[in-house]
């Protein structure tokens, strides 16, 4: 692996964390807010309380099981650990580069794999290449809901 292949791998980690943790992030507030909007229906008589109480229980035990606060901080501080490394991998030798990705891949988060092909248009863009595939529309909305949906590169033409 050449030094330009360990800076593209490190810059589609970090794009790939950061909208997986921003994603997560996002999933965490809106439960949070709509348990706190379930929560107020008992106080006022808007909607049916059972409803309001199912609801409220489903995304409890939604963001108890699957911890969205905690996995969204974790991949934003892997993402900063391979920025940190895109920053200074052309002033380190190859071997050297290699070592210090292999230890930062060990804390990898498991992403959802839709983000895959958003992140990796983006990091070409980034590297000034010229993507071969175009997004579909959902990968579009979750590449956007991640905070980060690549923009196309200058000269291509803006597909529908």
């Amino acid at each position: 692996m050449n030094k330009w292949e360990l800076e593209y791998f490190a810059g589609y980690s970090a794009r790939l964390e950061r909208m997986h943790g921003m994603l997560l992030g996002r999933f965490d507030k809106a439960a949070a807010g709509l348990q706190f909007m379930a929560g107020m229906t008992i106080c006022v008589d808007i909607a049916n309380t059972k409803w309001a109480g199912g609801l409220m229980a489903i995304l409890s035990v939604a963001t108890f099981v699957l911890q969205p606060g905690t996995k969204a901080a974790e991949a934003l501080n892997q993402a900063r650990a391979y920025q940190a490394f895109v920053m200074r991998v052309k002033s380190l030798g190859i071997g050297q580069a290699r070592e210090e990705f292999a230890g930062i891949q060990t804390g990898d988060s498991v992403v959802l794999g839709a983000l895959c092909n958003a992140a990796e248009y983006g990091e070409l863009v980034r590297l000034g290449a010229t993507p071969p595939f175009q997004l579909s529309i959902r990968e579009r909305i979750l590449a956007w809901l991640g905070g980060d949906l690549p923009k196309r590169p200058l000269g291509q033409p803006q597909s529908v």
